[in-house]
C-alpha cells in the first residue's frame, strides 16, 4: 500500500473532524482515502492503523486512572483479562470487515450514516421546537430567546457577533 502525502494529510485532517460527536473516525477517514481513488481494502486497513495509538494511549490511560483510584488486584486482573477479549474480538471484528470491503461496495455503510444523520438532526430539531413552542406544558427556555446583533466592530474593523437574551 502507498499513499501520497497529501492523502495520508487528508487522512489525519478527517481524523481531527471525527472529534465532532456523531463522526466516525474510521468512516471520515475511509472516506478521505476514497476521494482520490485509493483501493477500499487499503484505505480500510490504513485507517485502522493510524487509530491504534490513540486508542492504545485511552485504554492505558484508563487503566493507570483506575488503578490510582484504589482497584483492588483481583478487579486490575478482570479488567485486563476484559482488556484482553475485547482486543481479540476487535481484531476478529478488523479482520472480517476487511474482508467484506475487499468484496463489497461501502455504500451500505454510507446510506445507514447518511439516515442516522437525518433522523439525528430531526429529533434534534423536533426536541428544540417543542422545547422553544411555550404553552403550559413547556417552560419557555432561555436559549429560545437568544438573539445575534453585529453592532460591535473590533480593532480590525470586521463585525463580531454579540449575543444578548431577548
Amino acid at each position: 500500500m502507498q499513499a501520497c502525502r497529501c492523502c495520508v494529510a487528508d487522512a489525519g485532517r478527517a481524523q481531527a473532524i471525527a472529534i465532532v460527536p456523531g463522526i466516525s473516525r474510521s468512516g471520515s477517514t475511509i472516506t478521505a482515502g476514497l476521494l482520490p481513488g485509493v483501493r477500499r481494502s487499503d484505505v480500510a486497513r490504513f485507517s485502522l492503523l493510524i487509530g491504534m495509538p490513540i486508542i492504545a494511549g485511552a485504554g492505558t490511560k484508563q487503566l493507570v486512572d483506575m488503578a490510582q483510584a484504589g482497584l483492588s488486584p483481583g478487579d486490575l486482573q478482570a479488567c485486563l483479562v476484559g482488556m484482553l477479549v475485547s482486543a481479540l474480538i476487535g481484531c476478529g471484528a478488523i479482520w472480517g470487515l476487511l474482508r467484506c470491503l475487499q468484496r463489497a461496495s461501502t455504500l451500505p455503510f454510507i446510506v445507514c450514516r447518511l439516515l442516522f444523520a437525518v433522523m439525528v438532526v430531526l429529533v434534534v430539531a423536533i426536541r428544540w421546537a417543542v422545547a422553544c413552542a411555550g404553552g403550559p406544558e413547556h417552560a419557555r427556555r432561555p436559549y429560545c430567546r437568544l438573539t445575534v446583533t453585529h453592532d460591535r466592530r473590533s480593532a480590525h474593523g470586521d463585525a463580531s457577533a454579540a449575543v444578548q437574551r431577548g
